[in-house]
């Protein structure tokens, strides 16, 4: 009778562990939904309703794309956090989430969130217009070095990823610049162009319409190598600066997701970035692909938050 019993109980304990793994396997079985903490328009929203069929073709369900906006993006990943954590919702969370960790009351609790990958980075741009006497970035430096507090620089927002970003080259560089906040990257980009400002830092995204008016002129980018859309533009470290710092978007679901499904979605979108039309369709718009699978994306953020830090806290913006 022991015997038996002893059976039956190995029997239950396999059909409880298969079946679940066929119900992780099975994930998902119904639309998915992704949040995207910003208003209908931005960059995140229009990439997101890109990539979203081709994310489709990977799942197999249809991705309903739902904007959350307020309070600086804090308010849908708000929202992101309270979902249940099944996978069925995640959102796409940029780096300014990481900085409301320390410039918002009250703090922004990222640690709430599982990361599941990198899809996009966008590195910070040091752009002058076209009437500029500065052709390089040799140029920029000298001048600024040599009229210290003169330059006024555009910058969107203050304490935003590209504000953030830009300071902190402008710090490793040992120059001194007036930032000026304006409500978004696309206005900060237009003072430019309407040479309010004698220079920004904004994400190629925003300087897209004037470049191709001929309007402004790139003197460097904050990514680490040369981007492919791009390629003509130099690297802030090719020439002379060491910094490389880029602001990034990555695909979070809230804590306590199975990690069986958070591979699901890993993988899923691993595959997307990987799809040729893809990539196509994001360079239309002026967004590189980077992806980074999720154990290299967390040891990337405990490293990039460190550094974003101390970077706020030397700015003043720590609250």
């Amino acid at each position: 009778m022991k015997k038996w019993f002893g059976c039956l109980s190995v029997v239950l304990f396999v059909v409880l562990v298969v079946g679940s793994g066929f119900v992780m396997a099975d994930f998902p079985e119904d639309n998915v939904t992704v949040i995207i903490p910003w208003g209908a328009g931005g960059r995140t929203d229009i990439a997101a309703r890109v990539w979203a069929p081709f994310l489709e073709q990977e799942l197999g369900q249809t991705v309903i794309v739902s904007n959350l906006p307020g309070a600086g993006g804090v308010t849908g990943s708000n929202a992101l956090i309270r979902e249940t954590p099944d996978g069925y919702t995640f959102g796409v969370l940029s780096i300014s989430l990481n900085l409301a960790q320390w410039t918002k009351i009250p703090p922004f609790e990222m640690h709430r969130l599982e990361p599941v990958c990198m899809i996009f980075a966008s590195p910070m741009s040091l752009t002058v217009h076209v009437d500029s006497p500065w052709q390089t970035l040799q140029d920029y430096v000298d001048y600024v070095q040599a009229n210290p507090g003169t330059v006024l620089h555009s910058a969107s927002g203050s304490g935003t990823s590209q504000h953030v970003i830009s300071a902190a080259f402008h710090n490793q560089a040992d120059l001194d610049v007036i930032f000026v906040p304006y409500d978004g990257d696309g206005p900060a980009a237009l003072a430019l162009a309407n040479q309010e400002v004698r220079a920004a830092g904004s994400p190629m995204i925003a300087l897209g319409p004037y470049m191709e008016a001929e309007e402004v002129r790139v003197l460097g980018l904050s990514s680490r190598e040369r981007s492919p859309l791009f390629p003509d533009i130099p690297t802030f470290r090719e020439q002379g600066i060491d910094f490389a710092l880029e602001s990034f978007d990555g695909i979070y679901v809230p804590e306590g997701t199975p990690l069986e499904v958070i591979q699901v979605l890993e993988e899923a979108f691993g595959r997307m970035a990987e799809n040729p039309e893809f990539i196509e369709a994001m360079h239309q718009i002026y967004y590189e692909v980077s992806f980074m699978p999720r154990a290299e994306f967390i040891e990337f953020l405990d490293e990039t938050n460190a550094l974003l830090e101390d970077v706020v806290d030397e700015l003043g913006l720590k609250l």
